[in-house]
């Protein structure tokens, strides 16, 4: 049946599928940026974790390991950049996402201020807070730009997965500048006021991010962090010690190293939350772009699924994503 002769209710059906379906291959784009994004963060995190201690420490084994480190987030950063290179040039992408194109641009602004810092790392000639704070910026851009992704989509599903990453990377994120904060306290040998504060208040908003990514979060990815979270015992000691050091009260430097370890092995775990989070969203654009298609090759279907959605069987479900700036507490 030629579309001119249809009843109009099924033309429409048919453009607005056709629309859906241009929005959800332009929405795997995406997706697929934000699991880039994701890739990059976290070895921008591990990167400054070990500049954090190597400016604490005066040991020189562990200037190898972070320029490891530094070579591997180079290598991750250079294949976003391509990734990204492909977006500016397709237009059909640009379309009705200036903000989230306005947030990558202000990150790869940020991104191309790492080359000096990490000369300055090399020759120590930056303060550890100075450092901390300057990595933290760069990834509070990135971050941006996941929230941008996620306010960006319309498909319930993909943006269900969406909420679940993006509250589950700024929980990370927190416990990275967590790690940060106590290497320097525990480097002193005891906690200022102001570092305790800090410290209780990262650990909160940990929880909470972590709290809403458990409600919109199934499957395999909550049942490993679950099990994550059962193994978070040494972190919490180490974390009431801190809360009782005070001048005239000191423990010993060296367990600067041990929580760095234990918050390494901790934020290292959640990668896999965050890889399987990746898979799941890249399955679920799978899913309704076949959907999609499917619907479009069938119209006995898309009137089915269009008579349940209008008696309310299938009732609209919306998600709303609201930014921050990440390294400033709620």
């Amino acid at each position: 049946m030629a579309e001119r002769h249809m009843p109009p209710p099924l033309r429409f059906l048919l453009a607005a599928r056709r629309s859906e379906l241009h929005g959800l291959e332009a929405l795997a784009g995406t997706c697929e940026l934000v699991v880039r994004i994701s890739a990059l963060v976290h070895a921008l995190q591990k990167e400054r974790g070990y500049s954090n201690l190597t400016l604490c420490s005066p040991q020189e084994r562990l200037q190898q390991t972070l320029a490891g480190l530094s070579d591997t987030a180079v290598r991750i950063e250079a294949d976003a950049r391509h990734f990204l290179d492909g977006l500016a040039a397709d237009p059909a992408h640009g379309s009705g996402k200036a903000r989230l194109l306005n947030g990558i641009a202000f990150a790869l602004f940020r991104l191309d201020e790492l080359p000096a810092l990490r000369r300055q790392i090399r020759d120590r000639a930056i303060a550890v807070a100075d450092a901390d704070a300057r990595f933290t910026q760069v990834i509070g851009s990135l971050l941006a730009v996941v929230f941008e992704a996620a306010d960006s989509a319309l498909d319930p599903g993909v943006t269900r997965i969406l909420v679940a990453l993006l509250n589950f990377m700024q929980g990370k994120e927190l416990s990275g500048q967590e790690r940060a904060c106590g290497v320097m306290g525990f480097t002193a040998g005891f906690f200022s006021d102001a570092q305790k504060a800090r410290m209780l208040g990262l650990a909160a908003n940990q929880r909470r991010s972590f709290d809403i990514y458990a409600e919109h979060a199934d499957g395999a990815p909550r049942t490993v962090w679950e099990q994550i979270q059962q193994q978070g015992e040494p972190v919490e000691r180490m974390r009431d010690m801190a809360q009782r050091t005070a001048d005239g009260q000191r423990v010993d430097g060296s367990l600067a190293e041990l929580w760095f370890d234990l918050c390494t092995a901790r934020i290292d775990a959640m990668r896999e939350v965050e890889s399987l989070l990746a898979q799941a969203l890249a399955q679920q654009c799978e899913r309704r772009i076949a959907d999609t298609r499917k619907e479009l090759d069938d119209r006995r279907l898309l009137l089915s699924r269009y008579a349940e959605h209008a008696s309310g069987q299938a009732p609209s479900m919306v998600f709303s994503v609201q930014s921050r700036i990440v390294d400033t507490p709620a």
